[in-house]
């Protein structure tokens, strides 16, 4: 499972594992359909970034796939924690509330300069 993208956000994708350089050993980019990629997911993860559709129920599953599959002391963390694109189905903001709200886990929440907010959850 492990490639570099042919398109996929090059730039981003460049940004982000030079912020991990150290760590490639314990890095794995999957890249599939976040549905079909946990069922490939036999060990505890240290952290999930979630970067996938924006509608409602595609990122709320994300985070309830994902979420029991990170070890204590890990990180579920996401981008574009905003209503960001103003389409339609722009609503991971309202996913992460509902998924925080719900569990009552503690949300953080960071923003860089221009670029969209992240959030993160730590996994108690």
């Amino acid at each position: 499972m492990r490639y570099k993208p042919k398109y996929l956000y090059r730039k981003k994708f460049t940004w982000l594992t030079n912020s991990l350089l150290g760590f490639e050993d314990k890095i794995e980019w999957i890249y599939k359909k976040s549905d079909d990629a946990v069922k490939d997911i036999t060990e505890p993860l240290d952290w999930v970034y979630i970067d996938g559709n924006h509608s409602l129920d595609f990122a709320y599953r994300d985070m309830v796939n994902y979420y029991p599959l990170i070890k204590p002391g890990g990180y579920l963390t996401g981008d574009d924690y905003c209503v960001c694109y103003k389409t339609e189905d722009d609503e991971g903001k309202l996913a992460v509330d509902k998924f925080v709200e719900e569990n009552g886990y503690i949300l953080n929440i960071a923003t860089h300069g221009n670029k969209t907010p992240e959030w993160w959850i730590q996994k108690l």
